[in-house]
């Protein structure tokens, strides 16, 4: 069973990320996809929610208290002198000006604010016991990973909207073959940037010495099968980024049907890494199993 606090992980990594990845869309060049506002806005509340949710589950872990029994001085300590309590004010300031932008049609200035909430997250689970200088380069790498992430996911999730036959605004064949082309080359760079900020991620939660530890621990397991399904999700890519993308010009029913398929079966993939990873920010690395 997944503890409160990993569920809570989860839900702020699938509200917060693909929300500034909508926003960045690396695949459509500024076109916005008006049809995906009221979208956009109930995700960023939803995120502002779940923030609020999970920081009171921090504060309670933290003091060891209920959150009734917690008084307004012991709430201002946490709030105000811990990376934590920082990184949500942060992160639901970000929100509610975000969701306020994103009512009012204004994605361009929502965007970096959305990036923001999501840059906060590196202040929690491991990230955010690392102190001096290696914590601060650890949690800059942490950035840049969820940056990463928040792009692909995000780029999947607009892919699969203009695929879509009840999108109310599908783009022509053209429009989405530009756009898989496109994304071939960012995704490629998406992915490297994925795979060094996590592995640089991992020496600095395991440390070297340890590494030989993880087979025997829950993290370790874990870890595995959150590299499994980042190679499974590989595969789909492939098959659009070489074989969908140019059979979409000539079949274009059997191709976005093919799309369709593969697209979602990347995202699936996508949020269960994100489930693995809100799980395992809560674990000792090299605690057996």
């Amino acid at each position: 069973m997944i503890e409160p606090e990993a569920a809570l992980r989860f839900l702020q990594y699938g509200c917060l990320l693909p929300l500034a990845g909508i926003l960045i869309d690396p695949v459509r060049r500024g076109r916005s996809d008006h049809g995906a506002g009221s979208g956009l806005t109930w995700l960023a509340l939803s995120g502002l929610g779940v923030s609020i949710a999970g920081f009171g589950s921090t504060m309670q872990a933290m003091t060891g208290e209920p959150l009734s029994s917690i008084d307004g001085e012991l709430a201002r300590f946490v709030l105000i002198e811990t990376g934590s309590g920082i990184a949500f004010l942060v992160r639901s300031t970000a929100l509610v000006v975000t969701t306020m932008l994103l009512a009012a049609g204004r994605r361009r200035a929502a965007t970096p604010l959305a990036m923001l909430a999501v840059a906060s997250l590196a202040w929690s689970g491991h990230a955010a016991t690392s102190d001096g200088a290696a914590g601060i380069v650890h949690r800059l790498v942490d950035v840049l990973h969820l940056a990463a992430v928040a792009g692909w996911l995000g780029a999947i999730a607009v892919l699969l909207r203009m695929n879509f036959p009840s999108a109310s605004d599908r783009a022509s064949i053209g429009d989405r073959v530009a756009s898989l082309r496109r994304f071939s080359a960012t995704g490629s760079l998406l992915v490297a940037t994925v795979v060094l900020s996590g592995a640089c991620n991992l020496v600095a939660v395991v440390g070297v010495d340890d590494m030989a530890m993880l087979p025997s621990s829950q993290y370790g397991r874990l870890l595995g099968l959150k590299l499994l399904a980042f190679l499974a999700m590989l595969i789909p890519a492939a098959v659009n980024r070489w074989r969908l993308t140019q059979m979409l010009a000539r079949d274009e029913r059997r191709a976005a049907a093919a799309l369709r398929l593969s697209l979602s079966m990347e995202l699936a993939l996508g949020m269960t890494i994100l489930a693995v990873v809100a799980v395992l920010g809560t674990l000792d690395p090299v605690a057996p199993a």
